[in-house]
């Protein structure tokens, strides 16, 4: 070869990297650069999911699990009757409670802690409508007979009783609630926001 390559093909020039790029589309940054941006910084979390708030909601319902306990295990009380006053009082507490909370001003602060420790909490466990689907099948609370097939007639009334009796006591509170406490959301016109 008369080259002088020793038998070595000669080397190309190396072709433009960008000669088949869009002529919108920007370079590419030279390698020594990073081509990364920094991480954003973490969003807050959502106010319910703070721990504060979950650790007031789990106080909360501690506490309302032991009272519900309290009372549907008194003597003499049967099976099915203390659970339904627990499950009517706690409806009536609830609407009672959010009402007046909704009422005297924004969701922030003590009033946030109170509807997430007593409500959710504190209501959400001294109620029980999970035992409903334990009354439908069985007739009983507690789980009643083993093997029974089929919705039983005095758990599908339990049902009925409790829910429209629930829904009575839930309209009472939010009734109660709005007597007590003055709508700060009134709009001249009469009316609620």
């Amino acid at each position: 070869m008369a080259d002088g390559s020793a038998g070595h093909p000669r080397a190309e020039p190396p072709a433009d990297p960008g000669a088949d790029r869009p002529a919108d589309r920007p370079a590419d940054p030279p390698a020594d650069r990073p081509t990364h941006r920094p991480a954003a910084p973490p969003a807050a979390l959502p106010p319910y999911l703070r721990p504060a708030a979950v650790a007031t909601v789990a106080g909360g319902g501690a506490l309302g699990s032991v009272l519900r306990w309290c009372a549907t295990t008194l003597p003499g009380g049967g099976d099915l009757g203390p659970l339904l006053a627990v499950n009517v009082v706690g409806a009536l507490l609830l609407g009672l409670l959010t009402t007046v909370l909704a009422r005297s001003g924004p969701d922030t602060g003590l009033r946030r802690t109170l509807r997430l420790g007593l409500g959710t909490g504190g209501l959400g466990g001294f109620t029980s409508y999970s035992a409903l689907a334990a009354a439908v099948t069985t007739g009983s609370a507690a789980g009643g007979a083993a093997g029974v097939a089929g919705p039983s007639p005095v758990g599908v009334a339990y049902v009925a009783v409790s829910v429209g009796l629930g829904l009575v006591a839930a309209w009472a509170g939010i009734r109660a609630g709005e007597r007590l406490v003055p709508d700060t959301a009134a709009t001249p016109g009469g009316g609620t926001c």
